[in-house]
């Protein structure tokens, strides 16, 4: 789970192995909930962004309201992900380090 904030209002972010992200406010209430087709093995935080790292590699990136705002390729399942800046970095299971200046 990640904390992200959306209009001076701080929210979590968390994913799930049925493929969903979900944003709650910080009373637990569900704001949103997006389906990105593949398990949702981490999640990071960037600025008012989520960013969501899947079993099959691919890394999305949502607004603080569950848009979809792109969508990248690790190459192998994504098992770590870390905020540096403006930078997205996954571990994956193949052992590669990837990075992302978003």
């Amino acid at each position: 789970e990640e904390v992200l904030e959306a209009k001076g209002e701080r929210r979590i972010a968390v994913g799930s192995p049925n493929f969903y992200v979900c944003g709650f406010d910080a009373a637990g209430d569900k704001l949103w909930t997006t389906n990105l087709g593949a398990a949702v093995r981490t999640t990071a935080s960037l600025d008012n962004r989520a960013v969501a790292g899947c079993e099959d590699g691919s890394l999305y990136v949502l607004s603080a309201v569950g848009k979809v705002l792109g969508r990248a390729e690790a190459g192998s399942r994504i098992t770590a992900l870390t905020a540096v800046g403006d930078t997205i970095v996954a571990g994956c299971a193949s052992g590669s380090v990837t990075a992302w200046n978003l």
